[in-house]
Parts: C-alpha cells; structure tokens; sequence
C-alpha cells in the first residue's frame, strides 16, 4: 500500500509539472495498487531489509 500511495504521487507530481493535468482533475489509483502489489511479490523481502537497514541504521 505504501509503494502505491509513493508511486502515484510521484507520477501526480510528473503530471501536474509538465502541465498534463490540473490539480482538479482525477487520476486512477487502481493502476498504481497492481503495480504495488506486483512489485510487493517480486521483491518484497528485499526492499523490507532494505528499509529496516535504513532506519535501524539512524
């Protein structure tokens, strides 16, 4: 869910810099949730340890 939530604001942030949308108009989240869910199955254990290295590490 978190890699979904990060992904589609990024690809928002793209959108509404090069002005291919407003900040009015929608944008699927459904898209976003498969690729997260995807991502998530194939590597999913590697970026947990990557991340608990990070914040273990600070």
């Amino acid at each position: 869910m978190m890699l979904a939530i990060v992904l589609g604001g990024v690809v928002a942030l793209l959108l509404i810099i090069f002005k291919l949308k407003s900040r009015k108009q929608s944008i699927a989240f459904g898209p976003f949730l498969a690729i997260g869910a995807m991502v998530t199955i194939l590597w999913g254990n590697d970026i947990l340890n990557w991340y608990l290295a990070l914040v273990l590490w600070f």
